[in-house]
C-alpha cells in the first residue's frame, strides 16, 4: 500500500507543480496598453489592454473624456474607469511569454525618449503604454514604449524595443504612418 500511495505521488506531484508554474509570477493587474486618442472630430478614445492573466481585452471610451486622478501616476480605479467601457475578451497570451515581457518593463522604464521631428494633425495619437506598479503607492507609472500619430516617439532602450514590436503583434495593428 504504501508504495502504491509513493507511486501516486510521483506521478502527482509533477502535475502539479506544472499547473502552478504556468500561473503568471505577476502582482499588478494592468500590464500593456495600446490605446488610440483624437481630438479632431469630437473625443474619441479606445484601445486594446492585457491584464497579468494574459487576457487580452478591447474597449472603447469614447462617450466622455476620461479624466485620471493623475498625469504620470494612474490608480487601479483610473484604469478600470477607463476600461469598463464597451470591454470585450479577444484572446489569451501564453504566460511563459507574458512573464518573459513583464519583466522587460522595468528596464524599458530607465529607456530614454526620442521624440520625432515629423508631425501628423488630426490623426490623434496611438501609443504603446508598459505599467510598473508600486505596491506602496497603489499607483501605476506609465512607461512609454512607442507613439505615432500627432506626436511621434519612441523609447529607444532595447527592452522597450522587443516590448512594442511584440505589441504590434499581440494588439494586430504596426503603425505604418506619422511613426518616429
Amino acid at each position: 500500500m504504501k508504495s502504491l500511495m509513493f507511486f501516486i505521488l510521483i506521478l502527482f506531484i509533477p502535475a502539479v507543480t506544472s499547473a502552478m508554474s504556468s500561473k503568471p509570477d505577476i502582482e499588478q493587474e494592468f500590464l500593456f496598453e495600446y490605446s488610440h486618442i483624437n481630438h479632431a472630430w469630437g473625443f474619441k478614445m479606445s484601445g486594446m489592454y492585457i491584464d497579468k492573466n494574459g487576457n487580452v481585452y478591447s474597449y472603447d471610451h469614447s462617450h466622455s473624456p476620461w479624466k485620471p486622478s493623475g498625469d504620470t501616476l494612474l490608480t487601479e480605479n483610473d484604469l478600470l474607469e477607463k476600461y469598463a467601457h464597451k470591454k470585450e475578451l479577444l484572446t489569451s497570451i501564453d504566460t511563459s511569454v507574458l512573464n518573459k515581457m513583464y519583466k522587460l518593463i522595468n528596464s524599458a522604464g530607465d529607456g530614454k525618449i526620442l521624440r520625432s521631428q515629423k508631425k501628423c494633425f488630426d490623426m490623434g495619437s496611438g501609443t504603446y503604454t508598459a505599467y510598473l506598479f508600486d505596491s506602496k503607492t497603489g499607483q501605476y507609472k506609465q512607461v512609454l514604449l512607442y507613439q505615432f500619430g500627432d506626436r511621434p516617439q519612441k523609447n529607444v532602450s532595447d527592452e522597450a524595443k522587443v516590448l512594442y514590436v511584440w505589441l504590434f503583434k499581440v494588439f494586430g495593428n504596426k503603425p505604418e504612418m506619422c511613426t518616429p
